[in-house]
């Protein structure tokens, strides 16, 4: 029973530290990261496009995109 107290004990007294470490590490689309993109399913007449920048600089997240039939 003892144990089981202390690590109730120990749980409380790091609950806090884990909310502040997700507060210092926001994940920013522009940073640079080591995240990869799941694979999308977009259907038969579509192919998924990754996110990227515009001309202009802006952010485009990844999004499907319907193919080009000739």
């Amino acid at each position: 029973m003892r144990t089981a107290g202390i690590f109730l004990l120990m749980a409380l007294a790091f609950a806090p530290a884990a909310g502040r470490a997700a507060d210092l590490a926001p994940i920013k689309p522009d940073a640079s990261s080591n995240i990869v993109e799941a694979a999308v399913n977009c259907g038969h007449d579509a192919h998924y496009v990754r996110g990227h920048r515009n001309k202009a600089g802006h952010y485009i997240k990844g999004h499907c995109v319907r193919n080009m039939h000739h």
